[in-house]
């Protein structure tokens, strides 16, 4: 029996699919701008407006954030302090 071998499927992260999108986007809709500019500043320039355009965006994690656990209130009752309050005397 031969071994049949599988391609791998890397998933690429997020940002950089997101990227790979807005480069098609942006060169599919500005094509007049390419044969204005020539091929090499044409993808220079789109290259530089995908990574303004996805700076701001973060990697997305899977991980759940971690919940802060409130400390209990502990078994003493706070102590009062108690002002003695002098009773009229009378003389």
């Amino acid at each position: 029996m031969g071994k049949s071998k599988k391609a791998k499927v890397v998933k690429q992260s997020f940002k950089k699919e997101l990227k790979k999108q807005i480069a098609y986007q942006l060169a599919n809709n500005l094509e007049e701008l390419k044969t204005l500019l020539g091929d090499k500043k044409f993808s220079t320039r789109i290259r530089k407006a995908t990574k303004l355009l996805s700076s701001g965006v973060k990697e997305k994690t899977n991980t759940p954030v971690p919940v802060k656990v409130k400390k209990k209130a502990t078994d003493q009752p706070k102590t009062q302090i108690s002002v003695p309050v002098a009773e009229p005397s009378s003389d």
